[in-house]
């Protein structure tokens, strides 16, 4: 029974009556194992959403010894995400692997110490900053313009996933920091490639059933590790630097000029000024700002890459509404309406994070399921863009849906969250818009190209994030005839 607001008593139907974890549905288990045996971790998002269909979206599975309820209702998951982090954490084990690699920053935090460093990240973050910053982004497009022209002179294959990510890394290094790395134009520096190796071993740890490491360290470890100390004397001097050019311009204190400057102002507030605190911090941001935008760029390739025609129309829209293709203003790049909704159709069949994995801090009851303190949780964010449920023929890709929204029912903008949801949303959607939009239109206005890698050997990979294989193009210029 329970009290309506009039006082009186009624009875709940059976249908929505409280369901404990416990009473879920899910695959059936392996003693110790669990569902791991047979299990691509690689591919985990996708074996899920096969279970979801199958299951429900309430279920149970087990990863080794510790059992995970997963939910792919979008709106039980809003529910969840507006909920943190009071109610809900990043998952137990996150904090304890990140801190052991030394990367322990704004993503691996809670409670206190996050609502800190992420005042400081979001006023590094924030609009008038960006703006102030843009033209550094324009610098770097241009750069990758460059790098694509030479090695188009010299009939080079383009290693497209190499060199997105070389330019999001140079980007957010100089937002970070203020230090224009360049790694497009220095193929002997290798910071990229080192911050590359840190998101798969993150996966691996995450999602051991032990910890491994702590007793032998496999080739990949000893790589990471070695891969760390490189990025740590990087940003040990671009911190010694900073910490040099505040003391010669003390106003700096009262007004810092990027995320590095704002940290040292921060610990220095609260008597932590320890490089390895900072190096945490730094890391953690050079990792959200380079992988999740370099691989959504380049999935839009691939897609523009298998639809003359839809490329043939967003050229006429870039040719129309920019009008210098060298540095296309901010303001025009965001009136793209097709641009836009490309973007936002990438994003919704290839979403960087499709999962994200949760602890229950204490009993919560989302959409009639009681949820213990201590529970472990994999969220699905991805699993109602990809479902006919909530948006039609939702295999297909179609930027058409977001355009005429009333032609193509249902249509459920709402349930996609790219950047997260709730007070732990993501600071750094404008940044990654930015720099995709002008991308895209470099790239379209300069260049014709071919796959030269087969579409089908083109796959996902979940670590940590879901990356596409890496794909190469052939270039010729563009001739400017639509």
């Amino acid at each position: 029974m329970v009290k309506k607001k009039d006082g009186s008593e009624t009875t709940i139907p059976a249908t929505l009556a409280v369901r404990t974890i416990s009473d879920l549905p899910g695959p059936r288990t392996l003693p110790i194992a669990g569902n791991l045996i047979g299990l691509d971790m690689h591919a985990l998002h996708l074996q899920l959403e096969q279970w979801c269909d199958r299951y429900g979206s309430w279920f149970n599975i087990k990863l080794g010894p510790e059992r995970f309820t997963v939910m792919g209702d979008p709106e039980a998951i809003q529910q969840v995400l507006k909920q943190r982090p009071d109610r809900f954490s990043r998952i137990r084990s996150i904090k304890p692997v990140f801190k052991e690699l030394g990367i322990h920053g704004v993503f691996s935090m809670e409670g206190r110490e996050w609502k800190a460093s992420r005042k400081t990240t979001t006023r590094g973050l924030d609009a008038r900053h960006l703006q102030r910053f843009y033209p550094s982004i324009i610098r770097a497009i241009n750069r990758l313009k460059g790098r694509w022209q030479n090695q188009m002179i010299q009939d080079q294959p383009i290693a497209v996933r190499e060199d997105m990510m070389k330019m999001t890394v140079d980007i957010t290094t100089d937002l970070t920091m203020g230090y224009d790395i360049n790694t497009l134009e220095n193929d002997q520096l290798e910071f990229q490639i080192h911050l590359m190796r840190v998101f798969p071993i993150l996966w691996k740890r995450l999602n051991a059933p032990f910890p491994y490491w702590r007793y032998i360290k496999l080739p990949t470890d000893r790589n990471l590790e070695y891969s760390l100390e490189v990025m740590r004397k990087h940003v040990y001097t671009f911190i010694s630097q900073a910490r040099n050019k505040m003391a010669e311009q003390p106003e700096l204190i009262q007004q810092p000029g990027n995320f590095l400057e704002s940290l040292l102002v921060q610990n220095d507030l609260n008597g932590d000024t320890s490089d390895e605190t900072l190096f945490g911090s730094i890391i953690t941001m050079l990792l959200a700002g380079e992988d999740t935008t370099a691989y959504t760029l380049c999935w839009i390739i691939y897609y523009l890459s298998i639809d003359p025609d839809l490329l043939a129309e967003l050229r006429s829209e870039l040719r129309n509404g920019i009008s210098s293709h060298e540095e296309p203003s901010w303001d025009e790049l965001e009136k793209l309406p097709l641009l836009n909704a490309i973007i936002q159709e990438t994003m919704r069949l290839k979403p960087v994070t499709p999962l994200l994995y949760l602890t229950c801090l204490q009993e919560t009851e989302v959409d009639g399921v009681r949820i213990p303190q201590g529970e472990s949780l994999i969220t699905m964010t991805e699993y109602a863009g990809k479902r006919n449920s909530w948006f039609q023929h939702a295999e297909m890709f179609n930027p058409q849906r977001w355009l005429y929204p009333e032609l193509h029912q249902p249509h459920s903008p709402e349930t996609l969250i790219p950047f997260g949801s709730g007070p732990r949303f993501c600071p750094g959607r404008q940044l990654a818009l930015m720099e995709i939009k002008a991308s895209i239109a470099m790239i379209c206005h300069y260049f014709e190209w071919q796959m030269v890698t087969p579409l089908d050997d083109i796959k996902e990979n979940l670590s940590f994030v879901v990356k596409p294989s890496a794909y190469s193009i052939q270039l010729k210029p563009f001739s400017g005839r639509a």
